[in-house]
């Protein structure tokens, strides 16, 4: 019951579809109980003992189709959840696809902008923007989805890089 194009969006963004894994050293380090990996096209995050989390990392790897479902579970739950709080925020695919990427305490950009960069010493500064650059990319990450996801419902190629689309204004 999940819309294709979002997940192919998502592919693009988080992997360039390379079924790539983003390892965790203590994943294959001997003495640790637990570790946490993302894997495949979609880039599952996987957590617990290591053993399994690398099995599963290497099952998803092999297989798009298994990540892509996981994905499409993954965006219906956090469909349900966007939906009880709209009133959080008005754009349900902004809630969706932030909180596919970064979870339940999602950045905005209104709170990226808030740092408050100039109020700090100019020694400190150059340290606090890249932090604000950091959370711009990370509070953007919907825009970026919804470029590639409107490229993909249109069956074109994006007039310019989405991985630059910094508001909803500029998706072409």
């Amino acid at each position: 019951g999940v819309d294709p194009y979002p997940l192919v969006a998502v592919a693009r963004v988080e992997s360039n579809f390379t079924p790539a894994v983003r390892p965790d050293r203590r994943c294959k380090t001997p003495g640790y109980q637990y570790c946490s990996q993302d894997c495949g096209v979609t880039q599952q995050n996987f957590s617990g003992r290591p053993r399994w989390v690398l099995a599963k990392c290497e099952q998803v790897r092999r297989d798009p189709a298994e990540s892509f479902l996981l994905a499409a579970d993954e965006l219906a739950k956090h469909a349900v959840w966007c939906r009880d709080k709209i009133h959080l925020d008005r754009t349900p695919e902004r809630c969706i696809l932030n909180r596919y990427n970064g979870g339940p305490y999602y950045r905005r950009v209104e709170q990226c902008r808030k740092m408050g960069c100039e109020a700090l010493p100019f020694d400190r500064q150059g340290r606090c923007r890249f932090s604000q650059r950091r959370c711009m990319v990370t509070a953007t990450y919907w825009t970026k989805v919804m470029c590639y996801q409107e490229a993909a419902r249109t069956a074109t190629t994006p007039t310019k890089n989405c991985h630059w689309c910094w508001s909803i204004d500029a998706i072409p």
